[in-house]
């Protein structure tokens, strides 16, 4: 049976300056104060991008709304960056997409200034071996399909509970299913935005999180949104949790470690000269007699182990003595420090194209993740130095990047995992109208591929819905538009995705 979202926060709108007191002063030339240093951050400036061939004039603004129970018990204040197009003749159809990251307790600065907003953040020479950054106009911005609304729950980026004792309040999986999409209910009300579609764009936790506020949009306030977009998702924590008696993650792992091997030439590249030759042999064989020799466990033959090491092996990278010692069955962690120790080196978990040296020689798992530590500074710095030049902050409070947001609570999840593909079932099927596009990186190893694969398999949706789900696929990793290429197809996928709804760009 669907979970159940019992409301248990009644969320009212404490201060958010109306969309006419907006266009007033945007007619006038004037601009907001700056942020103090005393209070939330705010700030708002008006500019240009082209994207395509054509120029986009937007107005963006940081601000804020607070949060809090009608009868006055607990508050939080959260601070979101907005972008809406100017000079568009009916915004009544213009699409709106409210963005967000994942974690829980990650800031929404990744897809702010990753891939989706007017300005993105240019890591010099490359994402992999970044030296430095610099701020650069967005040439792939979804800002002329969509208007932009990017989120930072609660304990992320500014947004903040008003008494730290009190922030468990919203720390947990239901708790923040609930404020998210009270946010998203009230922009859309201070905004008079209810014509507008209405699409919900979620990366990483953002999926099960995403899954379930659409859900939890519909079932309490009759509200419908248009699509839904998952970056990099999980949705069902049974398909990443390498636990005691849940082989699923070491079969759904697997292609993507094929992926990484590949990139870093431990797979035989006359055999597989392309990524996808080999993925396609990689899927196969996780699905097939890999997936079966993990059923059998202690039951399968000798001579049929001794071939399935051999084509893992084959596959992986990893030599038939390390899998044998392993069981068949190698976690993240671990293939992270083996695939490159004889280099020294361990790979990235977000994007295992990444690597660097280590400094445990005998350790069994990574010792830190290269893909998130290599850019993760130069991310927040970005983001507070575009908030200072371009919206005039001048605020000192503490960009929390990754929010202080544990412990997070699973309660209605005990004894089971975390899932919400019961509720992307309900919501798809109540609303026949609604459309879902999974944007997938085939190196992640925080959330693999073939996870989202899976859980779409399994959804048990009506024959007649299934072509409503649309997966697109990356050579890159969780953060795929963190390489240019990439990012120019996620473009692309988003642009056709938008235009398959039908809905006016607000030209």
């Amino acid at each position: 049976m669907p979970v159940r979202l019992v409301p248990l926060l009644v969320l009212t709108l404490v201060s958010l300056p109306s969309l006419a007191a907006q266009e007033k002063s945007k007619d006038s030339g004037a601009e907001p104060a700056a942020s103090s240093e005393e209070s939330f951050p705010h700030g708002s400036y008006r500019g240009k991008v082209t994207i395509g061939d054509e120029e986009i004039s937007y107005r963006a603004r940081l601000t804020h709304v607070t949060l809090a129970r009608s009868e006055g018990g607990k508050e939080a204040t959260v601070c979101f960056t907005e972008y809406l197009r100017t000079g568009v003749p009916d915004r009544s159809r213009r699409p709106v997409t409210f963005c967000f990251n994942g974690g829980p307790g990650s800031a929404s600065l990744w897809l702010h200034l990753g891939g989706l907003s007017p300005r993105r953040i240019a890591l010099e020479p490359d994402e992999l071996h970044p030296m430095g950054w610099k701020l650069v106009p967005n040439e792939f911005s979804i800002l002329d399909q969509t208007d932009l609304v990017f989120i930072d729950p609660v304990s992320t980026g500014y947004s903040r509970p008003e008494k730290l004792d009190e922030k468990g309040e919203f720390h947990g999986y239901q708790h923040d299913v609930e404020s998210v999409a009270e946010f998203i209910r009230l922009w859309t009300a201070q905004h008079g935005r209810w014509s507008s579609p209405q699409y919900i764009l979620g990366e990483s936790y953002g999926g099960i999180r995403g899954a379930a506020v659409a859900n939890h949009l519909r079932s309490a306030h009759n509200y419908a949104v248009e699509g839904l977009i998952f970056v990099s998702p999980v949705i069902d924590f049974q398909t990443i949790r390498f636990a005691e008696s849940n082989d699923l993650p070491y079969i759904l792992f697997l292609p993507s470690y094929a992926a990484v091997a590949w990139h870093h030439d431990r797979v035989n590249k006359e055999k597989y000269p392309t990524l996808p030759k080999l993925l396609q042999e990689a899927e196969k064989f996780a699905l097939g007699p890999y997936a079966s020799a993990l059923l059998q466990g202690d039951r399968l033959p000798d001579k049929q182990r001794q071939q399935l090491l051999t084509r893992l092996s084959e596959l992986t990278g990893l030599s038939p003595t390390y899998l044998d010692q392993s069981d068949l069955r190698v976690p993240m962690s671990r293939f992270g420090k083996e695939l490159l120790r004889d280099e020294g080196k361990i790979i990235g978990r977000f994007d295992g194209r990444f690597s660097s040296p280590g400094w445990d020689g005998s350790g069994s798992t990574a010792e830190f993740d290269p893909s998130s530590s290599f850019i993760g500074g130069y991310f927040t710095e970005a983001i507070q130095q575009y908030y200072y030049d371009e919206f005039k902050v001048r605020s000192t409070k503490r960009y929390a990047a990754s929010g202080d947001v544990q412990p997070w609570s699973y309660a209605q999840f005990e004894g089971r995992f975390a899932n919400a593909a019961d509720l992307l079932r309900e919501t798809m099927t109540r609303q026949p109208t609604l459309r879902v596009l999974f944007c997938l990186g085939y190196t992640d190893l925080a959330t693999p591929y073939m996870g989202s694969l899976h859980t779409i398999s399994h959804l048990d949706l009506p024959a007649e819905l299934r072509s409503h789900i649309q997966t697109a696929f990356y050579d890159a990793g969780h953060m795929m538009y963190l390489r240019n290429t990439e990012q120019e197809k996620l473009k692309r996928d988003l642009t056709a995705f938008y235009a398959a709804g039908g809905a006016a760009a607000g030209e």
